[in-house]
């Protein structure tokens, strides 16, 4: 009997914060803004110039895509410029290819060192805004789709019409995998339970948020922020970026796009383990809120699946009498809780590129999260490295990772004393050598 009403009580506790959890979501979906081509269909007069950067690893899989995509958007002053930071495949072929054939359009550097202090993405883009000429700086990775040729001049338009210093934009992902289905939708949602829109556009709030796939910052802003250093060493250079932007009093705006751009974050499950374990590291960064993030993951997530479970096997090791029907009564408790859940989520889903049917998964993907923020946790307790580029980042120390063939010699985290030498292509496109260390 005591059994039964320790499950009640844990019932009654998953109720009241999925009764919580309702009313934030609702909340949040009310007040969201939602971006798309029909938004700004005319550029701002005038138009400010705009620099894409795009930082690349290894990413022959989804350069060439992205960069078309960046090319065709329809927009009065832009350019391209890719980052090659270190690649072993088939990156930098490609990449010269799409120059010689941009007809001086895009950019292309390729970083061979990675400087004493610096990680890898940082220094990518370090590199790349020394080069912009924009006003503006649009920072988006590899694996973005840009569906819409107006995705520039939209976000663009609405970064003026805010008076917006950084504008950030959530996108849709492409998950085709079932696994994919199941997990990143339960990561998203666990990530922006800390960091609402709602409260990152507001000023008077702390919470500070930026999409390191689609960021649009005015080039003053960025240059100040890579220039004193704060940004040299950090595993979250979006959330990193943001904060520091709202500490000193510029305007920060968190957008919803729909039809704009797609991305798909990780191809294989293990690649998902490794950057969702790094995101939630970086951002989340105190034992606390990583704890406070297992809790709500059992309880919200997991709990529920466990308690039908439980309460069915109650009732059929209770067999006929008073307690088999508590115990019945116990498990349609626990399956309208995880219904309601789904019919909560599932819009959500939807809006994240998963049909709302794939809500009921939840409990599955929560079990796979918990996972990876107890690895986050490791990492920050300092008890489990975190690779990212090509380097393995442990309690600030910088080394080589295992797998990566031309890794970085070892450095620690320390203000960079020199610069790399990279490639670099001129303004009227193709690609010519530069080595900085020789002036």
């Amino acid at each position: 009997m005591m059994v039964l009403i320790l499950w009640s009580v844990l019932a009654g506790l998953a109720a009241l914060l999925g009764l919580l959890r309702w009313r934030v979501v609702y909340h949040t979906r009310a007040r969201r803004r939602v971006l798309s081509a029909a938004c700004h269909p005319q550029p701002p007069l005038p138009p400010p110039a705009v620099s894409i950067i795009v930082a690349a690893r290894n990413e022959e899989r989804d350069i060439e895509t992205c960069v078309r995509s960046l090319l065709a958007q329809q927009y009065p002053d832009y350019e391209v410029i890719v980052v090659d930071d270190r690649s072993t495949d088939r990156t930098p072929l490609l990449l010269r290819t799409l120059a010689e054939a941009s007809r001086g359009r895009l950019k292309v550097i390729t970083v061979t060192d990675l400087p004493p202090g610096w990680f890898g993405k940082c220094n990518a883009l370090r590199e790349g805004v020394a080069v912009a000429r924009g006003d503006w700086v649009l920072l988006t990775d590899a694996d973005c789709r840009h569906e819409s040729p107006l995705t520039l001049r939209a976000a663009v338009g609405e970064a003026l019409h805010s008076k917006a210093d950084l504008l950030t934009m959530t996108p849709p992902f492409r998950m085709p995998t079932l696994w994919e289905r199941l997990i990143q939708p339960v990561c998203v949602m666990t990530l922006m339970t800390w960091f609402r829109p709602t409260r990152v556009n507001n000023p008077n709030r702390a919470t500070a948020f930026a999409n390191g796939m689609f960021t649009l910052i005015r080039r003053p802003l960025l240059e100040t922020l890579l220039r004193d250093g704060r940004m040299r060493n950090v595993l979250n250079e979006d959330i990193r970026m943001a904060r520091l932007a709202k500490e000193t009093g510029y305007r920060l705006r968190v957008v919803e796009g729909v039809d704009l751009y797609t991305t798909r974050m990780y191809g294989t499950f293990g690649r998902a383990w490794r950057g969702w374990s790094r995101l939630f590291c970086g951002c989340l960064e105190t034992v606390p809120r990583l704890l406070v993030t297992l809790l709500m993951l059992v309880v919200y997530g997991v709990l529920p699946l466990i308690g039908l479970l439980t309460a069915l096997g109650g009732a059929w090791r209770a067999g006929e009498g008073r307690s088999q029907w508590w115990w019945l009564g116990l498990a349609a408790g626990w399956l309208l809780l995880w219904a309601g859940q789904a019919l909560v989520d599932g819009p959500v889903y939807r809006s994240l590129g998963a049909p709302a049917r794939w809500a009921w998964g939840f409990p599955l993907g929560a079990a796979v999260t918990m996972g990876m923020v107890l690895h986050a946790l490791l990492q920050v307790l300092g008890l489990a490295g975190t690779t990212w580029r090509g380097t393995t980042y442990r309690r600030g120390a910088v080394q080589p990772a295992a797998d990566a063939p031309c890794a970085p010699e070892a450095v620690s985290c320390t203000p960079a004393t020199q610069s790399p030498a990279f490639r670099v292509s001129d303004r009227g496109g193709g690609v010519f050598t530069r080595d900085r260390s020789r002036g």
